[in-house]
């Protein structure tokens, strides 16, 4: 899949999403540690609605795999910057020229990474910005992660 994919409307990149990035590696463990216990024979006898959590733990496990990204409808059906973003017929931010905008003055407050990436994106261009996420990516990095 090309790298463009992986970039969201807001100046945010996919691959550094705990929903790709660190969920499903952590699920994948508990699955497997559950399952080498036996959860996966006696769990549903010893937990109510443990048929339900198993199911959603394994689609959890896979969730890098089927996740449809920011520009395939992950997240927020109802996101303003997304609307926003296609109507204007902008790939991120970054490209419009009403940027910086109230919307992503919002979003700030609880992605405080997004300005300062679409800044970035401006400064040294998407596929320069791409190449720097990317090397997030491979140190094991994700929004959120406290580093």
């Amino acid at each position: 899949m090309d790298n463009k994919a992986y970039v969201c409307y807001c100046g945010l990149y996919c691959k550094l999403c705990p929903i790709i990035a660190a969920i499903p590696p952590q699920a994948r463990a508990l699955f497997a540690t559950m399952e080498k216990s036996g959860y996966g024979e006696w769990g549903e006898y010893a937990h109510e609605g443990f048929k339900r959590f198993w199911t959603i733990l394994q689609k959890l496990a896979k969730q890098d795999e089927t996740c449809t990204l920011c520009q395939g409808e992950c997240g927020n059906p109802e996101c303003k910057i997304r609307v926003c973003a296609r109507e204007r017929g902008v790939l991120v931010c970054a490209f419009c020229d009403d940027y910086p905008c109230t919307l992503v003055d919002e979003f700030a407050k609880i992605y405080a990474e997004a300005p300062v990436n679409n800044d970035r994106i401006r400064e040294i261009g998407l596929d320069a910005w791409i190449v720097e996420q990317e090397e997030l990516v491979a140190q094991g990095r994700y929004y959120w992660d406290g580093k």
